[in-house]
């Protein structure tokens, strides 16, 4: 996301303000069930924190993996093992996340890739510039952040979502 221009200290300060206002808010990973079973098996334990890109709770609550793809721009069946939904055990520090908008931005940048629309399909279908599916496309709209390289947050697993159903205990 190009910050240029912007107060990043007072957008990061106001983020954190966000988060701790109610627990719908409180940031959250979402993660395809298969990752983390790849990564419990390389890590010899079960997972006990997170990095990469956070959302807030809201933003998936009572969705189902499905559902998940399209708001937070991930390429369909990528959720496909069902999801493992995490709550960060303690808010990141302005030092800890970057700001990347929200996911109709992917990675933070403006979609430049293939845009099909057709009639019989729900979403338009994202290429990248070569002419293959996107992996990660323009999601739905929502608000996404990503912990800065290396910063693992400890958090706890609420819950894990098999494919076809929603996910629920997000309190």
């Amino acid at each position: 996301m190009d910050t240029t221009g912007l107060n990043v200290p007072k957008l990061k300060s106001l983020v954190i303000e966000k988060w701790s206002s109610g627990p719908e808010f409180w940031p959250a990973k979402v993660m395809a069930m298969s990752r983390v079973v790849e990564l419990e098996h390389k890590l010899g334990k079960r997972m006990d924190a997170v990095g990469g890109y956070i959302t807030c709770q809201k933003n998936v609550r009572g969705k189902t993996p499905t559902e998940m793809e399209d708001i937070l721009g991930f390429q369909k069946g990528t959720f496909s093992s069902g999801v493992s939904i995490w709550k960060l055990n303690a808010l990141p520090k302005p030092a800890d996340f970057e700001l990347r908008g929200y996911t109709y931005l992917p990675g933070g940048e403006r979609f430049d890739g293939i845009v099909i629309r057709r009639s019989d399909l729900p979403r338009p279908q994202y290429l990248d510039k070569g002419g293959a599916s996107s992996t990660y496309p323009p999601g739905l709209g929502v608000e996404q952040w990503e912990l800065a390289p290396g910063v693992l947050v400890p958090a706890t697993e609420l819950q894990r979502v098999p494919f076809g159903t929603k996910f629920t205990k997000w309190i």
